[in-house]
Parts: C-alpha cells; structure tokens; sequence
C-alpha cells in the first residue's frame, strides 16, 4: 500500500527530559525511526520553542534547542482566540503551558497536522473533550498505528495475561510506587487483605515479566456508612484494586478489565460497583472509568472520591436517553423508536471480533491469552459495502454469523458511522485502535469500493443462539441475510425471547 506523506506535529515536550539531558526512551526512538522510513514530515509549534527560549538555564537551553533543531517549524501557524468557541470548549487557562497545549490542537483542529504525538495528560483529556482523540495519539499508540503500514499487524501480538494469586505477585513491582505513596498502609493491606486472605488478581505482565495492569475486585454486603452520602444496597461489587501502567496506553487492557468486572458482577446476580480513588488533576484512570457509567457519588472518611456505577437504570421512566450506553452499559436502550439490523459476517470475522463468544456452550468468556485482540473489548469496529445510508448512531445491531453459524448471535448499539469511504489509511485511522482488520485487509476491502464504517458497542452474546430456521419459523426473516436487513420492533422482541437473553438489562 501506497502510503501518503503525512504530517505529524510533535509536543516538544516528548523529547525534552529536564532531568535527563542524554537519554530518549526506546519507544520514541523507534517511533522516530518508522515515521523516518515512512518519509512524514515532523513538525514542531513556533510556540513549543518560544518555551524553550524562555528557559533560564543556558546550558539546558541549548541542549533542548539542539534536540529540536533538525524538525520544520509550522509556517504562520493559527494562533487561537482565547474567546473563540473553540478555546471555551477547551476551559479557563490557568498556566502559560494551557495556551501552548490549546494552540497545539487548534493547529490539529486546523487541519495543520494529520496527528498530535505527546505524553501530556492535560492535552489527551482535552483532545477527547472536543473531540479530537483520533488525531491525538501517545508515542504508543503512534507507534502501533504507523508501524502498522510497514510491519506486520501487531495488534495480534499475544501478551500474557494471567489470574494470579497475590501472594505470588511482586510488590516491589514498578506499577506498585505510586499506590506505596498515597497510601501509607498499602503494605499492610497488600499483606493482610490479599495475600493473607488468599485473594487472586487479575495482571498483565510484559515480556519482561513486569506488570503493566492489575484488577483486584471482591463482592461487599450490607450498607457501607463510610462514605458521604452513604451507599445502601444488599451487595456491591468493589474494585479493590485497577491500575493500568502509562506504558500500555497503546492496548485496550483497562477497557477489558472494566468489561471483566462488570460480567463477574452480573454472573453473581450483582448489578452496581464502585470504587475509591485519590483523584489527580487530568487523571486517566478516571478519564476512563467515566465512559464507561462510573460517576463521582461521593466522598469517603479518606477524602478519596468514589465512583459508582448502575449497571441497571433504577426507573425505565428514562426521557433522557444520551450517553445511555454509557451510563448503564451493558444495559441498551431498545424501544419503538430505536431502529434494530441484522447484520450478516462472515465466520472468520465473527471469531475475530468476538473471540468470547463460544459456539458450543454460547457462555460469555474472556480469552485471556489473546491480550491484544481487539475482540475482547467493548467498543469494536466492523467494516461494510452496504449501500444503506438509514443507519445510525444509536440503531441497534443484531450480528448473523453466516455459513457455519447460520445464527442470531450478539446483539450490540452503533455509536457512530461513516458511510462513502474509499481510501484505505482514512479507515485505518478510524478504527486501528478498536479493529479486528489488518490494513492490508482493509486495503483489499475498500479496493474500488465505497466502505462503511460502523463504530459501536458491544453488549452480550445471546445465552441461546437463535439459528436461521428459526427465524424462517418465526417470520423474522424469511431468507439468511446478504445485506444489512431492518427487523421491526416486535420482530426484535420475539427475537430476543428465542435467544433468551435477560430482559432486565433492555429498556423497552
């Protein structure tokens, strides 16, 4: 594939170590080292220099000017209005760095740049509030998606990915320092509550055997008084313990723990969680939690804030359905309003996309070797030739596995769409960090055709495949679909009722 000259704007600050004048660290050396093979222009802001000028040390000064030498400067770049909508969107400047890091993704914004690299947490939380996170890559995430068009798809790469017996985990790990700082008894309830007790964890070790995620969750009875206002409820699930290293920002580990905590709750007939956590200024790890329905209820003994989240809606008297999927997923909002599909894939692709899903016994269950497999996460991708342009955002999708399966599988909601695609590194960029496609199967599918682009979420497998004759039998559909198929609304009922899937978790 024929890749085009792109243009990447680097946040200087990526290659400026104040404490270390010499090293660069492996991941953006070998960043630099494919974006150079690649022949993509690298650029740096006017006013990322105009910080380093201001610098008072000399001798850092022209170190840092000298590591920024070889990059273009932007031409008469856009210098945002700090009243314009755009800057409101972004919040108040506080410091000189907010007014660098806002013209940074106004250059984006302005089309000045394909991408944004940097590692800053302020810029990537800003760049999903305004909708940017697609330009806005970590070097990580960088280095997947560009490695991509020269190498082989590391997206299936395997990790390991293991359910551990904390006694047998190394506290002393790296991912541990900060938990051992805010919390002066970490040690203490590392020794006593987990590995005394016998709990297990959930981790994902690098090739190197160092930790890069842990998830601890533990099932609580009775009303919990500690927090204010106080949390009532027969049971609750409590995220003991998640914490996601930067160096995997590439990955969609925090997003399968989420999915891995929410199912062990449902299996246990449990239907709220929470969790405590001493929240920083830009903190990811609640950047996370909040799409997916953790909200900030309150505030415990600790001054730690806690996050709740409602897997079923309390009242089906919902007006307001926005975000709902984010707010109760796995629940889905499905009444007469709310266009429902079928939509045919073939075998390959649905063992890709829902590696979980396990044609024998139809159980839910994680795949734990497979680490980098898009399919074991919540929000997915699937590309289509369809014509249909009645789809959208909010329409619910009804996947049929053709040939072998022959069936009603897996039921899912679209969150956003992209009709009349053709060039193939557009695709790519929308779904690379959410896809089951190699670019090279991308490049071939979009070949002298216009593509559809469906973003959406992934809620449950149905607990009982509902196969073809089935549906023959029940006029849902009278042939197996070819094509993208509308069922009405009672179709739809009937359909679920043969799959026999909770309707607890369906606003009607």
């Amino acid at each position: 594939m024929k890749v085009l000259d792109m243009r990447i704007l680097i946040d200087t600050n990526i290659i400026i170590y104040r404490e270390d004048y010499k090293v660069v660290p492996k991941n953006l050396s070998d960043l630099m080292n494919v974006l150079g093979k690649l022949s993509h222009l690298i650029l740096i802001h006017p006013l990322s220099k105009e910080e380093i000028l201001k610098d008072n040390d000399e001798k850092r000064k022209e170190i840092n000017l000298s590591k920024i030498s070889s990059y273009n400067e932007i031409e008469n770049p856009p210098i945002l209005n700090n009243s314009s909508e755009f800057a409101l969107k972004l919040g108040k400047i506080k410091r000189e760095n907010d007014y660098i890091d806002n013209n940074l993704l106004y250059s984006i914004d302005k089309n000045v740049a394909n991408f944004l690299i940097t590692e800053d947490k302020g810029i990537l939380n800003k760049s999903q509030k305004i909708g940017l996170e697609s330009k806005v890559l970590t070097i990580d995430d960088a280095l997947i998606y560009f490695n991509s068009f020269i190498e082989k798809d590391i997206l299936n790469q395997i990790e390991p990915f293991i359910y551990e017996n904390c006694h047998n985990i190394n506290i002393n790990d790296d991912i541990f320092t900060s938990l051992k700082s805010e919390y002066e008894e970490f040690e203490s309830w590392w020794t006593n509550k987990c590995c005394l007790k016998g709990r297990k964890a959930w981790v994902c070790n690098d090739s190197n055997n160092n930790i890069n995620a842990i998830l601890i969750y533990k099932i609580e009875n009775g009303n919990f008084s500690e927090c204010e206002p106080s949390l009532k409820g027969d049971r609750l699930v409590k995220i003991c313990l998640f914490k996601v290293s930067s160096n995997i920002k590439g990955n969609r580990v925090g997003e399968r723990f989420i999915k891995m905590a929410i199912d062990f709750a449902i299996k246990n007939d449990i239907y709220s969680l929470y969790l405590t956590h001493f929240t920083t200024e830009n903190d990811q790890l609640v950047s996370l939690i909040n799409k997916f329905g953790f909200y900030k209820y309150g505030v415990n003994r600790r001054g730690e804030d806690i996050f709740f989240k409602e897997i079923i809606p309390k009242t089906m008297n919902l007006n307001n359905i926005n975000n709902f999927n984010e707010k109760f997923y796995p629940s889905f909002y499905a009444r007469l309003d709310v266009n429902k599909y079928i939509i045919p894939i073939l075998p390959v692709y649905h063992r890709k996309l829902f590696p979980d899903y396990h044609s024998h016994s139809h159980q839910l269950r994680l795949i734990p070797a497979i680490l980098n497999s898009e399919g074991n996460s919540i929000k997915k991708a699937y590309l289509s030739n369809s014509k249909n342009k009645q789809i959208k955002k909010g329409d619910i999708l009804l996947f049929y596995g053709s040939n072998d399966y022959q069936a009603v599988t897996s039921i899912c909601t679209i969150e956003n769409i992209f009709f009349n695609l053709t060039n193939a590194s557009e695709i790519y960029d929308k779904v690379f960090n959410r896809s089951v496609y190699t670019l090279k199967e991308i490049e071939e599918f979009s070949f002298r055709k216009k593509t559809m682009v469906i973003l959406f979420w992934h809620h449950f497998h149905l607990n009982k495949f509902v196969p073809l004759d089935t549906l023959r039998k029940e006029n849902i559909l009278k042939a197996q679909p070819q094509s993208i198929t509308k069922i009405d609304h009672y179709k739809f009922i009937k359909l679920l009722k043969k799959g026999e899937l909770d309707e607890r978790f369906i606003v009607y």
